[in-house]
């Protein structure tokens, strides 16, 4: 089964040494994307300090058009955040953009997926 989500889109693969993400981060990662849509580069960049948890949602002030917006957060979204630990350097996730895709097209490799 393909996925179109255009967060998962190939790019190079890096020789970045980064250690892999476990099946808990990188499921929490696919949670977090398919209830946000957003955009891997937009998911690596997160950072605590522009949740709004009150509104339910995320300040995403890079995007691809250019014009910053809000992300609205679901129960399951907000669930996810819950579920990570706090950052000493303010960021969510401890992922490059292209390690997203390289976590994400190894667990489609293993359930035996096609990226």
């Amino acid at each position: 089964m393909p996925v179109t989500n255009a967060l998962w889109a190939t790019s190079k693969r890096a020789s970045w040494p980064h250690p892999l993400p476990t099946a808990g981060e990188i499921s929490s990662l696919i949670t977090w994307a398919t209830e946000t849509t957003m955009r891997r580069g937009e998911i690596a960049a997160m950072r605590w300090e522009r949740l709004d948890r009150r509104a339910r949602v995320l300040l995403i002030p890079e995007t691809k058009n250019g014009t910053p917006r809000l992300a609205p957060l679901s129960s399951a979204a907000l669930a996810v955040l819950d579920a990570l630990p706090r950052r000493l350097d303010g960021r969510v996730w401890d992922m490059r953009p292209d390690s997203i895709t390289q976590a994400f097209e190894r667990a489609c490799q293993a359930a035996g997926l096609r990226a």
